[in-house]
Order: C-alpha cells, then structure tokens, then sequence
C-alpha cells in the first residue's frame, strides 16, 4: 500500500535504507552514513514514512530489532 503524498524520492529512499539495514544488519547511524544522509532522516524515514509507504516492512524491522 503506498501513499501518493510523499515524493517518489522519499519513498524509495526510505524503503532502500529500510532494506539495506534488514539485509545488513546495520545501525542507523551505520545507515545514515553509507547513504550521506542524517541519522535523524534515517530515523524518520524508518518510523514515520516507513509505516505510511509500506505496512508490512515496520513489522519486518520491529521483529528484527526486538
């Protein structure tokens, strides 16, 4: 399920940060370092954005992190 009011940008972004740290195992900080952005974008993208864009993949990370 996607939302139309965020920006194609923004959504991709969250959701290829979302994926990479999944797959990698990485921190947000690690994150927001590989893809020059800041750790509180990082942050934002995966529990603001991340649940509006795609519903499934907060579940996903939740159960990773916990």
């Amino acid at each position: 399920m996607i939302n139309e009011n965020y920006a194609d940008h923004i959504r991709s972004r969250a959701l290829e940060v979302a994926e990479y740290m999944l797959k990698s195992k990485s921190t947000i900080r690690e994150a927001a370092k590989k893809f020059f952005i800041s750790k509180s974008t990082v942050h934002n993208d995966l529990v603001k954005r991340l649940p509006v864009i795609n519903l499934k993949l907060p579940l996903r990370y939740m159960r990773f992190w916990l």
